[in-house]
């Protein structure tokens, strides 16, 4: 079930990107849309790293970096849509190197890292092409 949902949350930035290209009076809006929701995954992700090292002892400094991958993705939305999204593409790169830190602490499983790799990896593809696209 977790691939399920993983994989369904990137549908909408392949949709967005497919409708910036066909549709380009709509780029605008498309543009605030993916600054949105990849500044929503990235709060949402920063979030699920808190939990993850919350109990433990030597969590401290991954606490931090959540809330300042948090407090970032929250400022993206308050730029222009394309500097939004390159903090908020940014702020997904910083949590997949988080996610290999949390897995050499055994924090995190091996399936799941590569689920993470997986997925990060599809969505920062399709970040990347909206901006050389646009």
């Amino acid at each position: 079930m977790v691939y399920l949902l993983a994989w369904l949350g990137v549908i909408p930035f392949v949709l967005l990107l497919c409708v910036s290209q066909f549709y380009p009076a709509w780029g605008p809006q498309c543009a605030r849309a993916l600054n949105i929701y990849a500044s929503m995954i990235a709060c949402f992700m920063a979030g699920s790293h808190w939990g993850i090292v919350h109990g433990t002892a030597s969590g401290w400094p991954w606490l931090i970096l959540s809330n300042c991958i948090a407090l970032m993705s929250c400022i993206a939305l308050w730029l222009d849509n394309h500097i939004g999204l390159l903090i908020s593409g940014g702020c997904l790169g910083v949590l997949l190197l988080a996610d290999y830190g949390q897995l050499q602490r055994h924090w995190i499983t091996l399936s799941y890292w590569y689920l993470r790799l997986m997925i990060t990896s599809v969505v920062l593809i399709l970040l990347c092409l909206y901006g050389l696209l646009r």
